[in-house]
């Protein structure tokens, strides 16, 4: 099983956080701004994109606020030689810079494969992604060796101890087709960061983010590693069945390194075109090691 370990500064399912910038030595930035491709399709759902600007990285970072008006989109679809293409339009119920299929048929299905092209103030943006991975599902959740049984419960998840040699783990299926699984485990308190009493013993892991991401080629099992658990309270992962675009590119993405380049399949943008589809399973973390540990019974 081949893994890497990145971590995030944002939750990449549902926003994009890059940013091409950059410093020398003089102290002087060398930032050039570009346009960041999110074409991250869900399966199932009407094909859609979001094109935002990036910032420099000693900038506050907005993405509500960086949406991309005025861009012709075109999305084609193919299988087996059959072809179909479809105009996307300006999402009216969003921000500023998503579009949308509008056409019934115009959705992300498994086995298909997809091109882009966005042309916007005489820049070309394209993009093409390897066929789409089917759905993937969680089917069973272990705090240890006890069988968790209501894992898709956000409101009352359930309590996993923090400690030697004790894992969550994940049981998933799929059907053939997908390059890969990324597992993002995301700390859901708000004050993760800010609160030294969420901290857990022990720990050498980084403490810079909330958010990692996990990739692993094949298998149906998955522990959620400890190095990633740096704070107390309740968690959230995601499985996401990816493509080999989305593969290639969690496994090459460094967040919050300025000179981090990620392998891509988008020309003309930074970003990533991949169709995908994800479950979810939540837990709440508690370190009976640590000084205040009482988090998941609040």
């Amino acid at each position: 099983m081949k893994t890497r370990l990145n971590y995030l500064a944002g939750l990449c399912l549902t926003v994009m956080m890059l940013a091409g910038a950059g410093c020398d030595n003089s102290g002087e930035s060398n930032f050039v701004e570009q346009y960041v491709l999110d074409g991250f399709m869900p399966l199932g759902q009407p094909l859609r994109i979001r094109l935002t600007k990036s910032v420099d990285i000693d900038n506050y970072y907005d993405g509500q606020a960086l949406g991309v008006a005025g861009a012709q989109v075109v999305i084609r679809e193919s299988l087996n030689g059959d072809t179909a293409e479809y105009a996307l339009v300006a999402d009216t119920t969003g921000p500023v810079g998503n579009y949308i299929a509008t056409t019934p048929s115009a959705i992300a299905r498994s086995g298909y494969s997809y091109s882009l092209r966005v042309d916007l103030d005489g820049q070309v943006i394209t993009a093409r992604t390897s066929p789409a991975p089917p759905p993937v599902r969680l089917d069973s959740c272990y705090n240890g060796s006890a069988k968790v049984e209501s894992f898709a419960d956000s409101t009352d998840p359930e309590t996993y101890e923090y400690r030697e040699g004790n894992y969550y783990g994940l049981f998933f299926s799929m059907d053939a087709g997908a390059a890969g699984i990324n597992f993002f485990i995301e700390n859901l308190e708000p004050d993760w960061y800010s609160n030294e009493d969420r901290g857990v013993s022990g720990h050498n892991g980084p403490d810079q983010s909330n958010v990692w991401a996990w990739t692993i080629r094949d298998g149906n099992y998955f522990a959620v590693p400890p190095v990633v658990l740096g704070f107390q309270g309740r968690h959230r992962v995601r499985a996401m069945t990816c493509d080999s675009a989305a593969y290639d590119y969690f496994l090459t993405l460094f967040p919050g390194d300025p000179n981090s380049n990620p392998t891509t399949n988008v020309t003309g943008a930074l970003g990533l075109f991949s169709v995908y589809d994800a479950d979810t399973a939540y837990f709440c973390m508690m370190d009976p090691e640590a000084d205040v540990h009482d988090w998941c019974d609040r």
